[in-house]
């Protein structure tokens, strides 16, 4: 290969190489461009950092009622959480059936247990627990309100 080739590739690697540098001597020290200003250069400039707005304030929660359900008037109810049919029995037992199970006498549900502690009522089956809270007259689950079926 030829010398002159050799020293014209290398000083255009040079040049590539050096760009980022001159392109930064081109500002001055308080960073503003000192080269004249296209729109587009323009446009492209984040916009001025505006005054940091008040957060919005959450809603309340909403208030749970006093309990009117406990355990001694919460047996002989029906209700569903989910697909699945939850039906109360003394003693803290209860049956809990799968979706499309309709309770009833030829009809077995899977045995469960519950307990109730103030405002707050705990049912096991299979192995899963869930929690609810009693709010009045009604059953507020996890994922939200549990109908009453009957």
């Amino acid at each position: 290969m030829n010398k002159g080739v050799i020293i014209g590739i290398v000083v255009v690697l040079a040049v590539v190489l050096a760009l980022p540098f001159v392109a930064r001597l081109g500002k001055d020290e308080e960073g503003v461009d000192t080269k004249a200003a296209s729109p587009a250069r323009a446009a492209s400039k984040p916009a001025p950092k505006s005054a940091p707005t008040r957060p919005q304030p959450i809603a309340p929660p909403r208030p749970i009622a006093s309990p009117q359900l406990n355990a001694q008037n919460i047996v002989g109810s029906v209700w569903e959480y989910e697909g699945y049919t939850l039906q109360f029995q003394g003693g803290g037992q209860a049956s809990v059936y799968l979706p499309g199970m309709t309770p009833g006498p030829n009809v077995q549900g899977i045995p469960a247990k519950w307990s109730v502690t103030g405002a707050q009522l705990k049912i096991e089956a299979m192995g899963q627990t869930i929690e609810a809270k009693i709010s009045g007259n009604q059953l507020l689950g996890p994922e939200g309100p549990i109908r009453r079926v009957r």
